[in-house]
């Protein structure tokens, strides 16, 4: 591979992380994967926009994912828990919510939204796991009502491993533009609390619920709801030690210009 196609496969807005693995300049970060899983139950972790953490939450998905398990020397040939696999890889059906395209423009619009965003991910994750619920979920109902309904009638091959993206992309622009907004939506009896609670609830049935995932820009959503979802640790809660979860240190820049020399595309820690 020349520098010139290299460059070409520097990955931009690419958030699918197999896509990466497969064609792109790949800056390994799963390491991480394996001190999350050793160090937390329900993590959070908060970072500016732009930062990687779509493509992380990506990595996990692939990794943890039963579905994947005949793809895993393929996506994680050359990455460290491809030597080093954890206890957990490949062992969970993940569900995956992304609530970066939430508008928050009124409450009504915002819950709306979330309910359509939250339909959409159940009805993928359902066929995805070949789950016949499509006549037992009411989908008309709140946010918290359809996960509820998942966690009542689903019949589970693995565990479910909740993955959330962009957690506080809605709730920031209320931040921003109207306080009272977003106080109703985190507030007890709010959309978005009540949504948390039942993740919470489900905790309690491991059978149910194992893991959860948690990435946004800032922990004040998560915060403010206190009781409503107190089960999360932020993963800067321990220091140094996640510090280079995502981004590039001064040895990933290194590494990519001695790869440009070589015209090499995978870098790993």
């Amino acid at each position: 591979m020349s520098n010139v196609e290299l460059a070409s496969k520097i990955p931009y807005a690419i958030v699918d992380y197999k896509k990466v693995a497969t064609n792109r300049l790949n800056i390994d970060k799963t390491s991480y994967i394996a001190e999350i899983e050793r160090d937390f139950e329900c993590a959070s972790l908060f970072r500016p926009r732009r930062m990687g953490k779509s493509l992380f939450l990506s990595t996990m998905y692939y990794y943890y994912d039963y579905k994947f398990e005949s793809q895993f020397d393929e996506l994680f040939k050359g990455t460290y828990v491809h030597d080093h696999p954890t206890p957990k890889k490949s062992s969970y059906s993940v569900l995956l919510f992304d609530f970066s395209g939430i508008e928050a423009a009124s409450y009504e619009v915002a819950c709306n939204q979330m309910q359509t965003t939250v339909t959409s991910d159940i009805k993928l994750f359902l066929d995805q796991n070949n789950y016949n619920l499509f006549s037992e979920i009411d989908y008309a109902t709140s946010p918290a009502m359809i996960l509820r309904q998942l966690f009542m009638y689903v019949e589970l091959k693995h565990p479910i491993y909740i993955l959330i993206d962009e957690y506080d992309h809605f709730t920031n622009y209320m931040l921003k533009c109207n306080m009272d907004i977003c106080q109703r939506t985190i507030d007890s009896g709010g959309f978005m609390r009540a949504f948390f609670e039942v993740i919470k609830d489900a905790t309690r049935n491991s059978q149910v619920l194992d893991k959860i995932f948690i990435t946004g820009v800032s922990p004040m959503t998560i915060n403010s709801m206190t009781g409503g979802f107190n089960i999360s640790s932020s993963v800067d809660s321990y220091g140094a030690k996640y510090n280079d979860i995502l981004g590039l240190t001064h040895d990933d820049a290194k590494s990519i210009s001695q790869n440009y020399i070589r015209g090499t595309g995978k870098i790993r820690r």
